[in-house]
């Protein structure tokens, strides 16, 4: 038996596409046990579920779709599953890695030939550029975040991104406190007078 514990602002949900019909707000302190379990279950089978509803690739191949469910179930594990609305990263050194760790991607899948033939106008060609060549080699589908968090924790070179990541943000940090206590003149106007020498006068 496993007991969760959670902590949540009370939501509230559109009812409809862009709230057609209104608004509902939940009470979730009024949900007794019975209830809560349900929507438990029924969340998580929903979001293995969905990890499967593409079955084939752009070019008609049948997906191993049990595998496809093991790594959203993976990614619910390691909690790297993105919500709607979030950011790739928001601590700092997140930041800062998934920045350094994508900019390396990119260059990897570009040598590969992985960024051509992206349609026009596509909003996250990293993604698509990702979940193309996944699907091409029958792999389960990663968002970007899930890329980029599976080749930090599980390459030699994310590794090493996430200390450079970590000196960087901390360095900056530095510099940041030691202007922030710096002598104020430094960004007063300079008067072209003042750099006449005594000698001069």
């Amino acid at each position: 038996m496993t007991t969760i514990t959670i902590t949540l602002e009370n939501p509230i949900y559109n009812l409809g596409r862009n709230a057609e019909y209104g608004t509902i707000s939940v009470d979730l302190n009024r949900l007794p046990q019975n209830a809560l379990v349900y929507l438990f279950d029924y969340g998580l089978r929903q979001v293995l579920n969905d990890s499967i509803a593409t079955k084939e690739d752009k070019d008609g191949n049948k997906l191993d779709v049990a595998a496809k469910a093991r790594a959203k179930l993976d990614a619910l594990y390691n909690g790297s599953i993105r919500t709607r609305g979030e950011a790739i990263a928001s601590d700092p050194y997140e930041v800062e890695a998934f920045k350094e760790m994508k900019r390396h991607l990119t260059t990897l899948l570009t040598k590969q030939g992985h960024m051509r033939d992206i349609p026009k106008g596509t909003k996250n060609r990293f993604e698509y550029a990702v979940v193309r060549m996944l699907s091409k080699s029958g792999k389960p589908e990663m968002t970007e975040r899930e890329y980029l968090l599976y080749h930090l924790a599980n390459t030699k070179i994310g590794q090493v991104i996430k200390a450079q990541a970590i000196a960087a943000v901390d360095l900056r940090r530095e510099l940041a406190a030691e202007e922030a206590d710096g002598d104020d003149t430094l960004f007063a106007p300079i008067d072209a007078e003042d750099g006449d020498d005594d000698e001069t006068k």
